[in-house]
């Protein structure tokens, strides 16, 4: 799990499901001094063991086992995007965001064997983002 800053102080959890295939996202608006929880789980299970995740999450399809995730603003247009590592299939998805909370466009580039994280920074110093995953052999 992890957390990632959206714009207007509010804040975002995000997780990798390998075993469902998906990317969840939930969304919370933070307050002056606790987090309102708005968005939650998917599975009835989880609602009724947690009632902290009583609503849905966002849920995003994104192959066979994702494993880690970043977020940044990668092509530059001011949305949030999202890099996924794929355990399985030894590539990190790029899903780009749609400002509406929404993402399309996925575009896939290889890795490693098996990437177990993936970062985002300008490692070139050109002032642009750059992909870099790390991996388990």
């Amino acid at each position: 799990m992890e957390y990632a800053s959206r714009r207007r102080l509010h804040m975002d959890l995000r997780v990798a499901s390998p075993s469902i295939r998906r990317v969840l996202i939930r969304r919370m608006a933070m307050t002056a001094s606790f987090a309102v929880l708005t968005v939650a789980a998917t599975a009835t299970e989880t609602r009724a063991a947690y009632p902290l995740f009583a609503a849905r999450f966002l849920s995003f399809d994104t192959g066979y086992a994702p494993y880690a995730m970043a977020i940044a603003d990668l092509n530059a247009d001011g949305s949030p995007d999202l890099a996924v590592t794929d355990f399985r299939v030894n590539t990190v998805q790029v899903l780009l965001g749609m400002g509406d909370g929404t993402f399309a466009v996925k575009a896939y580039f290889a890795t490693g064997l098996q990437p177990l994280s993936v970062a985002i920074g300008d490692l070139n110093a050109d002032g642009k983002p750059d992909l870099v995953t790390a991996n388990d052999l």
